[in-house]
């Protein structure tokens, strides 16, 4: 199984596409279709919003 991490550089968005791509035709039920759809299912981030101050 595979945890799912934020993607901060364009070196990891590249991985994670890569990933994606060899997933795509994964059957449903296996831990390859699992982790697929863990990842279809994750919002995209957001705009980062700074922290409020104290």
């Amino acid at each position: 199984m595979c945890s799912i991490k934020p993607v901060r550089t364009e070196a990891e968005y590249e991985a994670t596409l890569a990933r994606v791509s060899g997933l795509r035709h994964a059957e449903p039920g296996t831990p390859e279709g699992e982790e697929l759809l863990r990842v279809a299912s994750t919002p995209p981030p957001t705009e980062a919003v700074p922290p409020l101050p104290p």
